[in-house]
């Protein structure tokens, strides 16, 4: 009698665990879960309505995300400073205030000195897909990925953001036009208006119009799409027509330990859906910025394009900047090796 209970016991935990096994979904990875899960993350955007940040790519990104899993991520996006002050989203990520952000390099570069490899090179990257093809296609993304994941942040994707260019008032038809003038540029860009001769200003975006109808500053290296956004094309004269590079500089940051959560059929879905909506958000940049540039030129502002003879220059001069923050951080020379054997292979 003792051995058949025995038995009757055993068989009986047997089915206790199976059930318990098919109750928590089985062993499906990192978040292991039902399959039914809703994960809400909070993303706060460093720049608001009126910014195609705000207006195009983070809600491409969200309904991209949101789609690729069936609803089973949903995000609620703040405006900046809604939660934190837009230069604190990347530490307000890593600690977990914040789910996700949209956020650029020069606020990351605090607490991953290797994020400012995000800004590229100036005039390396001609087009969004430039920046693409470095990202994905030569490891500048698995790069940043594992230098983001030391500070608590998983590096979603390089966003792309319209292209870079110099905007001034007043004409530039080689790098010399640039000595002694007043150019607003942030971060490494600001080592590259030094290395023309020029003298850069540290601003918010927000400032910039003011700055340059009151003189404060001669020029800037902004959007195209902020000739109409921010009605700059009422303050400037010239736009360089050669690209400082293709893209802005903007990042979308998820808190490595909401993305650690997520089932691994959840993290593909996201790193897919992100993947697959760069191309949109870049055709999308590419309309808006057509629009605005005509829009200038509509209403008097000139661009010029520098000749070819004129364009070393600029080149030189991004290189140094590129061997400046290395010196400064030399976290981001790998990023910047990659940059530059991209560049070597594609442009010659």
């Amino acid at each position: 009698m003792k051995k058949v209970s025995m038995k009757l016991f055993s068989a009986l935990v047997a089915l206790v665990m199976v059930f318990s096994f098919a109750a928590c979904g089985g062993d499906k990875g990192n978040g292991a879960d039902t399959g039914d899960k809703v994960y809400e993350w909070k993303l706060q955007n460093s720049y608001g309505p009126g910014d195609q940040t705000w207006d195009i790519q983070m809600p491409m990104i969200v309904d991209a995300i949101e789609k690729a899993t069936d609803g089973r991520i949903k995000i609620t996006t703040f405006q900046p400073g809604a939660i934190c002050e837009p230069e604190q989203a990347p530490q307000s990520v890593k600690e977990g205030l914040l789910d996700a952000a949209m956020s650029t390099a020069g606020d990351a570069g605090a607490i991953v000195p290797a994020a400012y490899a995000e800004n590229g090179i100036p005039f390396f990257w001609e087009t969004a897909q430039d920046m693409f093809d470095t990202y994905y296609d030569n490891g500048l993304l698995e790069f940043l990925r594992g230098e983001y994941e030391s500070q608590n942040i998983y590096y979603g994707m390089p966003v792309p953001n319209g292209t870079y260019n110099l905007m001034t008032k007043f004409p530039v038809t080689q790098a010399s036009d640039l000595k002694g003038k007043k150019i607003r540029a942030v971060s490494s860009w600001g080592n590259f208006v030094e290395n023309l001769g020029g003298s850069p200003v540290v601003m918010p975006g927000g400032d910039i119009y003011q700055g340059l109808k009151l003189g404060t500053i001669d020029g800037t290296s902004y959007t195209v799409a902020d000739l109409k956004n921010a009605k700059l094309s009422d303050v400037v004269t010239n736009v360089m027509e050669q690209p400082g590079s293709g893209s802005g500089f903007v990042s979308f940051l998820i808190n490595k330990a909401k993305w650690d959560e997520l089932p691994a059929d959840l993290q593909e879905a996201v790193n897919n859906a992100l993947k697959d909506v760069y191309a949109p958000i870049m055709q999308e940049n590419i309309k808006y910025d057509e629009e605005a540039r005509q829009a200038a030129i509509d209403g008097g502002v000139k661009i010029n394009k520098i000749s070819d003879e004129n364009m070393p220059a600029f080149w030189e001069a991004g290189l140094k900047t590129a061997d400046q923050v290395v010196s400064e951080h030399p976290e981001a020379k790998p990023g910047m090796d990659i940059i530059k054997k991209w560049h070597d292979a594609a442009k010659g």
